[in-house]
């Protein structure tokens, strides 16, 4: 299975100054280091994942679309912080009585 990647830049503008292409929200931090956050693009509002590694691991980090995210990362800490943080969007209590 392959993930979205995307650059963490973006670049505009004739003299194509770098402009940082998200806001974000820490989603988990693991034991070793290695950070997921929820990113969001200002200009159209898509939101993605980004992954952070360790700084002695060398890896880069990467941006990872929604979907990828969820089916590749099944039962892992980090996914489960980002189904948390979706069910605190919703104000009904689960299981609440139903007419």
């Amino acid at each position: 299975m392959s993930l979205a990647i995307h650059p963490p830049l973006r670049y505009g503008g004739a003299k194509q100054k770098a402009v940082p292409m998200s806001e974000r929200r820490e989603l988990y931090r693991s034991p070793s280091g290695d950070a997921w956050y929820l990113g969001r693009e200002p200009a159209d509002g898509r939101a993605f994942v980004i992954h952070e590694p360790n700084g002695p691991s060398g890896g880069r980090h990467s941006h990872i679309e929604l979907g990828s995210f969820l089916t590749t990362a099944s039962g892992k800490p980090e996914q489960q912080a980002l189904l948390r943080l979706i069910g605190t969007l919703v104000d009904i209590p689960p299981y609440s009585s139903r007419p």
